[in-house]
């Protein structure tokens, strides 16, 4: 337990910081705004030629694909069932194909991830083309850079570029980097687009607060079977605060947040989880993540859900909790729970599961929803002993007494 007199001590050294511009200003979202980022809003005719809604095209060799579209057929699209496409099949020399929007809300000096799922044009391209390539920038800043980008991989890959942006605002652009041919040309596929703060140090988890998934028209009630980096068992989706799933609480970051229901005795319980790679063997990190249960009409056909969560095969501290919903009516404000755990590493990589464990009994038995948002995992950093910290306040007090002298 931690003494009063500690907690003030703490506080102080706290508010020193503060007056000396140590620590950061107010919470923020985490999360930037991105319209369309999954480019479900909309759909193309064959072969999907189209202004992609949220985005600014530089000419008209870009749109969206489904399935059985030209351009990602024979692809595993990451999220939901479309994805973009920019196209590169004018003569040589002419200007690559780029796609891009407005974003704003971003703080100088802080790291951001850029994150975006791609593929190359399976079939069609002609060989005589280049592989495409894949270049973003945030204003005036290079930001990402991949090139001979396979065509023959049924799978995504994930790209997760950190950078520091000098300006609040700016134009996120993504551009098709490969040269136009004479003859021939090659396509660039791209899905479940995000921005998100993370500080240096943190372990990559794709999708983690769920804005790289599908919004503003996803189809209710927000069911998606392949959500953005994460692998799917049950009944999972995406909601935004108008979704039927999440119906209380205060989202806590961006819009949207995943959900996990168990209502069908004979559908396998509703789980997220992914690989988690670039962990040292020997180091404990902390992982955080919000979480919420559905409300519903009342607890005549809504039940808790229980938060069961491992990492790397072990079940974390708070596993097996039952859930409930934070708000005491439907659209209620109230802050998401926080769920926080260490986890030791056994190895560079471990899975990441979280899952909704509560049984589901059939006809005329309630169901339940849990409702999970924005994910982190970061290094466990030692807290300074009380000497350690009495150091740090002597220190700035004299430096603020240092600061008050010259100015008089």
């Amino acid at each position: 337990m931690v003494s009063r007199s500690r907690l003030v001590h703490v506080a102080s050294v706290g508010a020193i910081f503060l007056s000396l511009g140590f620590l950061g200003a107010a919470a923020h979202a985490d999360s930037i705004s991105i319209a369309n980022p999954s480019f479900q809003n909309g759909s193309a005719n064959y072969p999907g030629y189209t202004a992609i809604s949220g985005w600014t095209e530089n000419n008209t060799n870009s749109g969206v694909n489904g399935p059985g579209q030209p351009f990602a057929n024979g692809t595993n699209f990451p999220d939901a069932n479309q994805v973009g496409f920019l196209q590169n099949n004018g003569t040589s020399g002419s200007a690559p194909t780029s796609i891009s929007q407005n974003i704003s809300g971003l703080t100088p000096g802080e790291q951001y991830w850029f994150q975006v799922f791609y593929n190359g044009r399976e079939s069609g391209g002609s060989t005589a083309a280049p592989s495409p390539g894949l270049v973003a920038t945030y204003g005036n800043q290079p930001i990402a850079s991949v090139s001979n980008i396979s065509t023959t991989n049924p799978n995504y890959t994930l790209l997760n570029a950190a950078f520091i942006p000098t300006s609040s605002s700016g134009t996120l652009t993504i551009e098709n980097s490969a040269p136009s041919a004479v003859s021939g040309d090659n396509t660039l596929l791209i899905d479940a687009v995000s921005v998100i703060q993370r500080n240096p140090g943190q372990i990559v988890i794709a999708n983690p607060s769920f804005e790289g998934s599908t919004n503003e028209t996803w189809v209710y009630p927000g069911y998606i079977t392949n959500i953005g980096g994460w692998n799917t068992t049950g009944q999972t989706g995406v909601n935004t605060a108008n979704g039927p799933f999440a119906d209380n609480g205060t989202i806590p970051d961006g819009s949207q947040v995943g959900f996990l229901q168990n209502n069908n005795a004979s559908t396998a319980a509703a789980s997220l989880s992914q690989t988690l790679t670039g962990l040292t063997a020997g180091t404990t990190y902390q992982l955080k993540f919000y979480y919420n249960a559905r409300l519903g009409a009342g607890t005549s056909d809504e039940g808790n859900p229980i938060l069961d969560v491992s990492l790397g095969g072990t079940p974390l501290a708070g596993s097996g909790q039952t859930v409930l919903p934070v708000g005491s009516s439907p659209g209620a404000a109230a802050p998401y729970d926080v769920f926080t755990a260490d986890y030791t590493a056994t190895g560079s990589s471990a899975l990441l599961d979280v899952s909704n464990g509560a049984l589901f009994g059939g006809a005329g038995t309630p169901d339940s929803t849990l409702l999970v948002d924005n994910f982190s995992l970061a290094p466990v950093t030692a807290i300074p002993e009380p000497a350690s910290l009495a150091l740090v306040v002597v220190g700035a007090t004299a430096f603020l007494m240092r600061k008050r002298r010259r100015v008089a």
